[in-house]
């Protein structure tokens, strides 16, 4: 999930830099890509479930059925 959390922040940076899809989809990315990306990287210390995470992980799908949906159809 670490893995993923870097390689989605990217392409979301790269989707507000280059402007191919509307850059509030962008931002939606990197916001959900941030708390992911903690959030396991406190996982890892602290073996319980943390909030963090789970909201990270809440907006991660949004963030990936909004882009799936406009790269799908435009």
């Amino acid at each position: 999930m670490i893995c993923w959390s870097i390689g989605t922040l990217a392409i979301s940076i790269l989707f507000v830099t280059y402007e191919v899809v509307p850059p509030i989809i962008g931002w939606l990315g990197i916001v959900a890509t941030i708390p992911v990306g903690f959030g396991n990287g406190i996982k890892l210390v602290k073996h319980k479930s943390i909030a963090l995470f789970d909201i990270g992980a809440l907006l991660a799908i949004v963030f990936e059925v909004i882009i799936g949906g406009w790269l799908l159809f435009f």
